[in-house]
């Protein structure tokens, strides 16, 4: 084993080095671990693969010594293919698929011909949590509980959360996801949406849960209310168990599928993506949108099963503005009285993928946002505010930067409150009633002013805002 005083080490015998970029904010850690490991001495292949490296292969070459190459979209097959060659049973580097890579200083690109298929998916055993060195650290870093503000009132066990490959793919195009069905063809070649068999998908979760798992997640709904869900439901009730699920819902859950899942998966937590409180900027948004009323309805029936709900809303959605923003907290507000605990209401800045609709022609949603190029999302997450949890990357066309700040940090500000204290932040909001969001938006614009965001984490900035407001009450 190497050591440097980074604290990085490797085996010896490591001869590959993969290393996923599939979503953008990924791209510093990525950047930064691939020359941590030339300087530890790693001289093996550096490998980045997923969406955004798919997408800037060429760009991630040009501008970073350290990557040998990047396997674009599925990477099964050119994996495979590099790591025979890496113990000199394989062939020449031009023939590893999807590959991109340098030659004697030159970038060079293979075929890209290798898309998996069902069968190559199902031929995997995704639940060999065994292979991970460290698998306690993987879980206390990844887990479900970990990563979002959300499910801290979930009954269920969400320390170790297994990730749950359903299929590849989508069939529609949401507004500013880079894993949509035009980002799919760009990134993966990907032309239709493939689901992996039911079976298959239990198998993986009996394994994962034997070698520690205690919930699974699954972020794959192409066909919401299908029929794939249920049959893979049907085939976790043939091994007997009893795990978990966080499941993403792309759509709305019927009452079907809400009552299978309830009965299926015992202190499960179902996500809903709502992005605005205004159903005509859902409509035009979403690929799978629906009206306030449904969603209350399945909200009423989800509560009374027992279903946790982590609804879903995101700033600053296309064509709702910064007014429309506010409107959204009062109705997220709304919502969370009327349920409590059993939905979480959560409002978050939407991403600017590479490769979403939003990224290739921002004036078309009313978007301000110049970000094209790898060195575009490097300069601006080198950059921005951590409080943000580097995630916001377009704004309102025509709206200030002191505009969007203040809209931004009157959300973030309101929802630490909420979350750290909520019969404070219910006082408040009795006490100041039309006020409440003025409120936030002077102590937001406050903040700013004063300079003290730079630097400082989201609990740091929770903390900050505590003092602030236990001070005025």
């Amino acid at each position: 084993t190497m050591r440097t005083g980074g604290g990085l080490s490797h085996p010896a015998a490591v001869r590959i080095l993969g290393i996923s970029v599939h979503w953008f904010y990924q791209i510093p850690a990525a950047i930064d671990l691939a020359r941590r490991a030339r300087e530890a001495g790693f001289r093996g292949f550096v490998v980045m693969g997923g969406f955004t490296s798919s997408l800037y292969a060429r760009e991630i070459l040009r501008r970073h010594a350290e990557v040998d190459g990047v396997v674009r979209g599925d990477g099964e097959r050119p994996m495979l293919e590099l790591a025979k060659r890496a113990e000199g049973r394989g062939g020449r580097l031009e023939r590893v698929p999807n590959l991109v890579w340098r030659r004697r200083g030159k970038i060079e690109a293979n075929r890209f011909d290798y898309t998996a298929r069902e069968q190559d998916l199902d031929a995997l055993d995704f639940g060999r949590l065994d292979t991970i060195r460290n698998l306690r650290a993987h879980f206390a870093a990844s887990s479900w509980r970990e990563i979002t503000d959300g499910s801290r009132s979930a009954g269920a066990d969400l320390s170790a959360t297994f990730y749950l490959c359903g299929g590849r793919g989508c069939s529609v195009a949401c507004a500013s996801c880079g894993g949509g069905r035009a980002a799919q063809r760009s990134h993966s070649r990907r032309k239709r949406v493939i689901f992996r068999s039911p079976d298959r998908l239990a198998d993986d979760v009996q394994l994962a849960a034997s070698l520690g798992a205690t919930s699974m997640h699954a972020c794959f709904d192409p066909a919401p209310n299908g029929p794939h869900w249920h049959a893979f439901m049907d085939a976790i009730g043939r091994v007997g168990l009893r795990l978990p699920m966080i499941f993403e819902s792309f759509g709305l859950p019927d009452g079907r599928f809400l009552r299978r899942f309830a009965e299926t998966f015992p202190g499960g937590i179902m996500v809903i993506t709502a992005d605005s409180a205004d159903e005509s900027v859902r409509r035009r948004v979403r690929g799978f949108p629906f009206s306030n009323a449904d969603l209350v309805e399945a909200l009423d029936l989800a509560s009374s099963l027992g279903v946790l709900v982590q609804l879903y809303l995101g700033y600053f959605a296309p064509f709702e503005g910064i007014s429309g923003l506010y409107a959204s907290r009062r109705w997220a507000r709304e919502i969370a009285r009327r349920y409590g605990g059993a939905v979480e209401v959560l409002h978050y800045p939407m991403s600017t993928d590479p490769g979403s609709p939003i990224s290739r022609n921002p004036a078309r949603w009313s978007m301000a946002c110049d970000l094209k190029t790898l060195a575009d999302y490097e300069r601006e997450l080198s950059r921005q505010e951590p409080w943000l949890g580097n995630l916001l990357r377009h704004h309102p066309a025509g709206s200030t930067a002191l505009e969007v700040g203040a809209a931004t940090g009157a959300v973030e500000l309101e929802q630490s409150l909420a979350r750290e204290e909520p019969a404070m932040h219910a006082r408040r909001e009795r006490r100041l009633g039309p006020r409440f969001d003025p409120f936030f938006t002077t102590l937001a614009r406050r903040v700013l002013s004063a300079g003290v965001i730079s630097g400082l984490d989201r609990r740091k900035l929770h903390r900050l805002v505590l003092e602030d407001v236990r001070g005025g009450a």
